[in-house]
């Protein structure tokens, strides 16, 4: 199967089954597994009062259990179900079953990045500039959303905390929905003071996350960065034998520059993702809307510049060509007015001998 920019697509088979297939959780029956976290399980699911496939996350049992976790888990799932934007994953009811707590989502037919990745060793940068976007535009609605929970009490923003590749499904037409808002937290509302609690994947948290810092929206764009850097270069940002060892990078954000593995990388979309990764979240950008507008700017560069003319182009000549072109609009604009004043001065000199005459 082919989706747009020519970019393959397949099918991924669904994992093995376990105790809870033919349960129902809600009004959903659990037909078979299809992945497992950090802090669920995955399955595919018929809602049986809709006659509709849906996606069913099942919290396992610690953590149901765990009396400082699952109250705010239950919390953050009944603002995500607030949630309304196409590049999120829509959430449609929570609950218990079995002792376990619930999320139904929307079934997407699709793959998570990470396996869009294994099946694309080299992802071209205009798609990679695609799914940017989309990812910027769900961050957007997310941190900027105004949301009320069943309490009552108003919301400003949610952040996802747990940005990776397994958390990013993409379409057979390369949309994107981003879901798994298992780590969520309100950006402003009640009880969001004081230290966090580390909770993510390694590679894709930010400093602040792993120091245990006071979170806001730059520790997602961090894992942004850290997800687009994966698909320039094919590898992660951050690698390590040990989590711990991975932390320790990721704190000093250390990682290869990324213009020695993908020489034909836009200088554009370097220094953005360069900007993204910062040690300190001062220098990363302030919005995700300032994020999807250098990446809407990427994309028109891109198509300006063109991949096979770059490849011939050293990059410290490449990385000035934006001052190049302002130089060469001025020169041009220079002479143009000097056209028009000459042409002026002879129309002038013209009329003035006509009128000795």
């Amino acid at each position: 199967m082919t989706g747009a920019e020519g970019v393959k697509f397949y099918y991924i088979p669904s994992m093995s089954q376990d105790s809870f297939i033919g349960m129902v959780a809600g009004k959903c029956r659990l037909l078979e597994r299809i992945g497992e976290g950090g802090t669920a399980y995955v399955y595919r699911a018929h809602n049986e009062a809709f006659q509709m496939d849906r996606v069913v996350k099942v919290l396992k049992r610690e953590l149901s259990q765990d009396e400082d976790f699952f109250p705010k888990f239950q919390q953050e799932a009944q603002l995500v179900a607030r949630l309304d934007h196409p590049n999120i994953l829509r959430v449609f009811d929570t609950g218990l079953f079995e002792d376990h707590f619930y999320i139904e989502m929307d079934f997407i037919r699709g793959m998570t990045l990470r396996d869009f990745q294994l099946r694309h060793k080299r992802i071209p940068e205009k798609v990679i500039l695609n799914i940017a976007v989309q990812i910027a535009r769900a961050l957007r609605y997310a941190h900027e959303a105004e949301l009320t929970t069943p309490d009552g009490i108003k919301v400003h923003g949610i952040l996802h905390l747990d940005l990776k590749p397994e958390n990013i499904m993409i379409t057979p037409n390369l949309e994107v929905k981003l879901m798994d808002f298992g780590a969520a937290k309100m950006l402003v509302g009640p009880d969001t003071a004081g230290s966090e609690r580390a909770f993510g994947t390694p590679s894709y948290m930010s400093p602040e996350q792993v120091t245990g810092h006071k979170l806001d929206v730059k520790s997602d764009y961090f894992s942004l960065g850290a997800i687009l850097y994966e698909m320039y270069a094919g590898r992660k940002a951050f690698e390590g034998n040990t989590p711990e060892d991975i932390m320790r990078l990721v704190i000093d954000a250390d990682c290869k520059p990324l213009r020695s593995i993908r020489r034909s990388i836009l200088p554009w979309s370097e220094d953005l993702i360069e900007r993204l990764l910062s040690a300190k979240p001062s220098h990363r950008p302030s919005t995700a809307a300032e994020i999807e507008s250098d990446l809407n700017l990427c994309a028109h560069l891109f198509q300006a510049w063109g991949t096979g003319a770059r490849m011939h182009v050293p990059f410290e000549i490449r990385k000035h060509v934006p001052m190049i072109a302002l130089a060469l609009a001025l020169l041009a604009f220079c002479f143009s007015t000097a056209a028009f004043v000459q042409s002026c001065d002879a129309k002038t000199t013209h009329h003035q001998s006509a009128k000795s005459r």
